[in-house]
Parts: structure tokens; sequence; C-alpha cells
């Protein structure tokens, strides 16, 4: 993306994202220009999460080299991811990028000193396993549900339960008792069309 028109709200989109239930970043390189006397520049950007809904995940200023690309990573919760892709049906991630070069037209500032933003990338691992339970804390003898909360529809599930009984389930939401007092690791592998997730 380059040009002045990077000085408004310019959008990308993400097609063909994989839904996950994990969080995911944003890598780019912007072209910090800066002349003195025109203040420092500055980058944003938001994350859509509704029809005119943002969340701003980044807002940097202070850049004050002269046009040179600086890299920049922008971390995505999974709480925000998700509603990001819930957004867009679950299969694509949008977004939009400003740029402040602090520079005016007609003032004394050369073509380079246009906005440029490139290499946008989004990386993330697709997970599509989650679950909850309730009452992570309960009595000796009572028992705790777990509920399968993973999407992408999974074909199959694979519980592991150390120390409780049952130790494994293929059940979708098994309920699970523990007789000896302590702190229990629960696991969860389900098979979607994107393969096996843990």
């Amino acid at each position: 993306m380059q040009g002045v028109n990077l000085q408004n709200w310019t959008t990308f989109t993400f097609a063909g994202t994989p839904n996950t239930v994990g969080g995911a970043t944003i890598t780019f390189d912007w072209l910090a220009c800066y002349q003195g006397g025109f203040g420092t520049n500055g980058v944003e950007m938001r994350i859509r999460v509704g029809a005119s809904n943002y969340v701003t995940v980044l807002d940097y200023t202070g850049g004050t080299l002269d046009c040179t690309y600086q890299p920049r990573t922008v971390t995505i919760s999974p709480e925000l991811m998700q509603d990001a892709l819930a957004y867009a049906g679950g299969s694509a991630f949008e977004g939009q990028v400003r740029v402040d070069d602090a520079c005016q037209p007609g003032v004394g500032c050369a073509f380079y000193n246009d906005p440029v933003v490139r290499n946008l990338t989004l990386t993330y691992t697709v997970s599509a396993a989650d679950f909850t339970s309730p009452d992570p804390a309960k009595c000796l003898g009572e028992v705790v549900q777990f509920t399968d909360a993973s999407i992408n529809a999974p074909t199959s599930h694979s519980w592991s339960f150390p120390g409780g009984s049952p130790e494994t389930s293929d059940l979708p939401s098994p309920v699970v008792q523990y007789t000896t007092p302590g702190q229990y690791d629960v696991s969860l592998t389900v098979v979607t069309a994107d393969g096996e997730s843990t």
C-alpha cells in the first residue's frame, strides 16, 4: 500500500482465513519518512469487529528517521481474533491502517515522503480445540462436567483425564470424577477439516 491516500484509513483484508480459537500477530514495515520542522510521524491500525465497530491495536508515533522502513509487530488476542473472524463469517480477517508522515503537501515535502506500508502479514496457528468447565474446583467425589467448545465442526473427540475416572473419553462433553485431592491436567484433541488440534 502506497501513496498519500494512506493518510486516511485504508482497508486490508486477509481472505480465506481459517477459523481459530487462538491469537495472532500482524507484522509489517512502514516507511518512516520525516523532514525537520514537520513534526513526528506515526502509524495506526485497527481491526474490524462489526459493521462500523473497530478495535485499535496500534497507535505509534515518534519515528524520526528519514525514509527508513521500520518493522512493527502487533499482537492480536484470542478474543479479538474470534470477534474479527466472527464478523467476517469465520473465513476472513479485516482491518484498517493509517499513516501520518508529518508532511503536508505544498510545503516542501518530496514525493518520496508518500506513506508506504508493505509486507502486511497475518500469522497464527489454526487451533480448533477448546473446552469449558463451569466449576474448576470441586469436593472429593463430586463429578466435573466438561463441555466441548471447539470450532470448525469436530468429527472426533479424544479427552485425557490423568487421575480421573474415566481417564479417557471420546464423548463431546464427558463427566469425570476425582477421588484424590489435587490439581489435574485435562487435554482435548479434536479432528476437523483443518486437521488435528489439541
